[in-house]
């Protein structure tokens, strides 16, 4: 199937803005900065395609979370096989896991690079899951999202929301710098012990009673 010129793009502004949202910070890239990196020779294309730089910040979100979507599917139907979507640690890994994929030729995790500065600064907190969303929209990652307040339901709303958004920047964060926690000689098997360890550790703490 041809891809539209225009949308092809979108998707090579899209690539260059997460590469420059990582290195750089999202303060410190500048649209022009985007344009250039892209290969347009428009410094206007960025505007055009998207309009400004919070638009831009919304497309490239939305971009990466439907393209987990698929294997996010296909985890939660195993997880039902299993009997497991009651289980946290299982529903996290759903949320977590999907990240892994995102790498560029590098093997550098830009995307999860960007998506801590962004959860950090730029998106509001969850709020209230209602009806699922209009698609084209993470229909999977509004599915677990639920299944995990509805496990966590002897919580308090605003608290859930608050310990699921702080387990997945800690997630992030020990994927995008697992190599200064790595041990000298300790195998290529690192990084996956450090995201085990820290699902397990995100699970326990989303579990825990609020002493509020």
């Amino acid at each position: 199937m041809r891809v539209a010129k225009s949308d092809r793009t979108k998707e090579r502004i899209l690539g260059a803005a997460e590469r420059l949202f990582a290195r750089q910070g999202i303060e410190g890239t500048s649209l022009r900065e985007i344009s250039t990196a892209a290969g347009l020779s428009n410094m206007s294309s960025v505007q055009y395609h998207f309009g400004g730089k919070d638009e831009l910040l919304e497309s490239l979100f939305t971009h990466r979370m439907l393209q987990m979507e698929e294997q996010r599917g296909k985890m939660l139907e195993r997880a039902e096989k299993n009997g497991l979507l009651g289980d946290i640690r299982t529903l996290m890994e759903v949320i977590c896991l999907p990240h892994l994929e995102l790498t560029d030729a590098d093997g550098r995790y830009n995307y999860a690079e960007f998506l801590t500065q962004y959860l950090f600064r730029y998106r509001p907190p969850l709020g209230p899951l209602t009806d699922p969303p209009e698609p084209p929209a993470p229909l999977h990652l509004f599915h677990v999202q639920k299944l995990i307040r509805e496990r966590l339901a002897f919580l308090p709303e605003e608290v859930i929301v608050r310990r699921l958004v702080t387990g997945v920047m800690c997630f992030l964060t020990v994927l995008v710098n697992h190599r200064s926690f790595a041990i000298p000689g300790g195998g290529k098997g690192q990084l996956e012990a450090a995201l085990a360890d820290t699902l397990d550790q995100i699970s326990v703490a989303l579990e825990l009673p609020f002493r509020g």
